[in-house]
């Protein structure tokens, strides 16, 4: 029943927005915007000899999501909600029901204060909304069942030199996706959380897209590290996003674009030492280690509002069992109306698998997505 009224909601601010071009009110003291996005595809996989359920083999709405931002000079608020995955109620840490719903403080010079659930400052990948990417779906290191991507807490920004520099710090449940069911495990530990990043020549975007051949290079850069200490394995496949025991992630991007030409590096390493020994494997050692990285190339063609892409990434889930899992991807978008209207086609090879037992195998040797991503704002 409960869906149901937000389902109503949903749809009478859909067609409110539609109807009378409302996307923005204002009474004076504070602005509301209102925005969403709509994407819908049909998904085709290759599958392995032997394997007969071709279930995944279908359409799927990928996104139904409506965001209200707003605020004045001191105040910021956003509630971001993706109806899809609300309506399916799966467990995606990529794409979840719950996207944001914090408020943010600027009444200091020195510092901005963000409270409540929000996208966590780790991995420019993360930043980085699939509106403004080829992608349907991240890198297999991003996507949120090696670390999480969303939770809820305190983050402290702080941001210099015209946005050349900002840093961000912050402190979370560490449950991440699941903190809002599951306010903490047993150990009641919080999950510390730092990123810098430096933009040049300044005030840099979370794109992946140059449809504007930009005539200046850009370049970002940014280092990342987090810190939990937990008491239970969680986690998608390979049960690794919180441990019993202590765990450690660190990692680094790099970004630059230019006259339609964007490229991004990206890499996370992962330290874990579990109280545990099951993932030890009996070997004389009290710690274990996980990480990828990935690399992404792509070149907006003006003539004809086209963006091609491709992307190689590899994981590592277990340094002590031999086995890495990596894929190669490639993408052709055409941008209808800009980011507003782009239709995606994804391409993704699974070219070698992680030999891990507890990693579920993908039942499938290639995979070909085609897909329309529509924003309205």
């Amino acid at each position: 029943m409960r869906i149901r009224y937000i389902a109503i909601l949903f749809l009478f601010v859909l067609f409110s927005i539609e109807g009378f071009g409302q996307y923005k009110i204002s009474n004076g003291k504070n602005d509301l915007l209102i925005s969403g996005m709509i994407t819908t595809f049909y998904n085709y996989n290759a599958p392995k000899p032997g394997i007969v359920d071709h279930r995944k083999n279908s359409f799927y709405l990928r996104d139904a999501q409506l965001e209200l931002d707003g605020g004045n000079k001191k105040w910021d608020f956003a509630v971001k909600v993706d109806f899809a995955d609300l309506f399916s109620a799966t467990d995606d840490p990529d794409s979840p029901g719950m996207m944001e719903a914090n408020v943010t403080y600027k009444g200091w010079k020195f510092m901005d204060i963000v409270a409540g659930y929000q996208k966590l400052p780790f991995s420019r990948s993360v930043q980085v909304s699939f509106a403004y990417s080829p992608w349907f779906r991240r890198a297999e290191i991003c996507k949120g069942d090696y670390f999480s991507q969303r939770d809820i807490g305190v983050t402290f920004v702080k941001k210099m030199w015209k946005k050349k520099l900002n840093v961000y710090a912050g402190i979370y449940s560490g449950m991440g996706e699941s903190s809002i069911k599951t306010p903490n495990d047993f150990s009641g530990n919080p999950e510390y959380i730092a990123r810098a990043e430096f933009n040049w020549p300044g005030g840099g975007k979370y794109r992946n897209i140059d449809p504007e051949h930009l005539k200046k290079p850009t370049f970002s850069v940014g280092v990342n590290g987090r810190y939990a200490r937990k008491q239970s394995y969680s986690g998608g496949g390979y049960p690794i996003k919180t441990i019993n025991g202590d765990k450690y992630v660190y990692g680094f991007d790099v970004n630059g674009m230019w006259q339609g030409l964007s490229a991004t590096f990206e890499m996370h390493q992962i330290y874990m030492k579990p109280e545990t020994q099951e993932f030890l494997y009996g070997l004389n050692t009290d710690y274990f280690r996980a990480g990828g990285w990935y690399g992404e190339l792509s070149y907006h063609i003006k003539p004809i509002n086209t963006v091609i892409s491709g992307r190689y990434q590899e994981m590592n889930a277990n340094d002590l069992v031999k086995g890495i899992t990596k894929h190669v991807d490639a993408s052709c978008v055409y941008m209808m109306k800009g980011y507003d209207s782009m239709l995606k086609l994804n391409f993704n090879y699974n070219k070698q698998e992680e030999f891990l037992t507890e990693v579920s195998p993908l039942k499938w040797r290639w995979q070909l997505t085609l897909g329309w991503q529509y924003m309205f704002n």
